[in-house]
């Protein structure tokens, strides 16, 4: 039974975008967004040897029937990496060895990839023509990144450029995304330029621009620690978004009883009041943490099933148990406050924020994230100047791709 799914809300913080306050003076110069290629690996030249259709084994007699591909990288910089090619869906045939791992695949490098399958019996298919469908995947790593231009104006150089009736024109915009087809925008919310001496706020997205028909991200999320965004020294301190808290440790105690511990992010990974998860000794932890899962649970390996309003006692791996009392796993106490969906470290030059927990895509984009700043510091005199932010993210991808073979008995004499 599912018990749960995964719910991320993006909590905006409080404030308002800075408007345009120049009076047209300041300008802005919107980079064109040049874009690499997004489906930088592809599926090609599917066919078999021999051809479709093909003659069905017979006793002492089986027929060979190669399975084969090419998988081109299109860019022509990058190298796709732990490529694995894998049959998951044989139809009639058999094979021998489903699946087959490739190092790498460089830059604008064909790889041509041959699965050995024998065709079913005549006795199998009756003794009549029949289409038998045979389905594969390949995944394969890549990593992204975009780079975004900015400016930060001065308060003063605004007046001075009112006072005399000039205009001066700064530049904004990503110049260029990356290739690959797990592309990260970013832009300011506001005006397109940053004011010294005022906070910013910066809004980021993940896209899926591939072929969303052929090729999907593994999971349907970034992974943990898998998204990173720099922010220049210039925007001092970075405030990432949030995960919506959960119910508070003394809200959920009256509604259910004592618990053996809590954790206040717990909304996040359940709904309703279905909060039960794997606890080892005193400890509540996440079944999915540590390698640790329920022996019954759901494709989105939620925890621990729950009927009535009884949690059952399901036995988990490694010898860590389900159920009892309803406990919110991940240890700590307190209660209410978000938890943060990054963590922010300081860097040279800057300061890079990195996702602590899964960001999800629906319909090809994930929830808008915002970061607030505090304000803006120029140096001393310096009227404006342009800065830059990165953003890079690294991810498994999945292409889907399937071969109708028609199998044949030759005529009876």
């Amino acid at each position: 039974m599912r018990i749960g799914v995964l719910l991320l809300a993006v909590i905006f913080i409080a404030g308002c975008s800075i408007p345009d306050i120049s009076g047209g003076v300041i300008k802005v110069d919107e980079k064109k967004k040049e874009e690499g290629f997004k489906d930088v690996l592809v599926i090609k030249d599917i066919d078999t040897l021999p051809k479709s259709p093909v003659l069905p084994s017979e006793t002492g007699r089986n027929v060979a029937v190669a399975l084969n591909f090419v998988i081109e990288n299109k860019d022509d910089r990058k190298s796709a990496t732990n490529i694995q090619a894998e049959i998951f869906d044989t139809g009639s045939f058999t094979v021998p060895t489903p699946s087959q791992t490739i190092s790498f695949i460089l830059p604008q490098e064909q790889r041509l990839i041959r699965f050995d399958m024998t065709s079913p019996s005549k006795d199998k298919i009756a003794g009549l023509k029949t289409q038998t469908n045979v389905n594969f995947r390949v995944l394969y790593n890549f990593s992204g990144s975009t780079l975004f231009n900015f400016a930060v104006v001065d308060l003063e150089e605004i007046k001075r450029l009112q006072r005399e009736g000039q205009t001066v024109t700064v530049p904004y915009g990503i110049d260029p995304y990356g290739s690959g087809p797990i592309q990260v925008h970013i832009e300011l919310l506001g005006t397109k330029y940053a004011v010294n001496g005022y906070p910013t706020m910066v809004m980021v997205k993940v896209f899926n621009k591939g072929d969303r028909t052929r090729g999907t991200i593994v999971g349907s999320e970034i992974k943990p620690h898998k998204l990173k965004v720099f922010f220049p020294a210039v925007l001092p301190t970075i405030t990432p978004p949030s995960i919506a808290a959960g119910p508070s440790k003394e809200s959920y105690e009256t509604a259910y009883g004592n618990v053996v511990s809590f954790s206040s992010h717990c909304g996040s990974h359940n709904t309703g009041d279905t909060w039960g998860e794997c606890y080892n000794s005193n400890h509540a932890v996440p079944c999915q943490s540590a390698g640790l899962h329920c022996q019954a649970h759901d494709e989105l390996e939620m925890l621990c099933e729950v009927t009535g309003s009884k949690v059952n006692r399901i036995a988990c791996s490694n010898s860590v148990t389900c159920g009892g009392t309803r406990n919110c796993g991940g240890g700590g106490g307190g209660g209410g406050t978000a938890a943060q969906l990054f963590a922010c470290t300081g860097q040279a030059g800057g300061t890079e924020c990195e996702n602590t927990e899964p960001i999800p895509l629906f319909k090809g984009e994930s929830p808008p994230l915002l970061f607030t700043t505090t304000d803006a510091d120029l140096p001393a005199g310096t009227p404006y100047k342009t800065y830059a932010m990165t953003a890079s993210v690294s991810y498994q991808y999945e292409l889907r791709g399937s071969k109708d073979i028609d199998i044949m008995p030759l005529a009876a004499p």
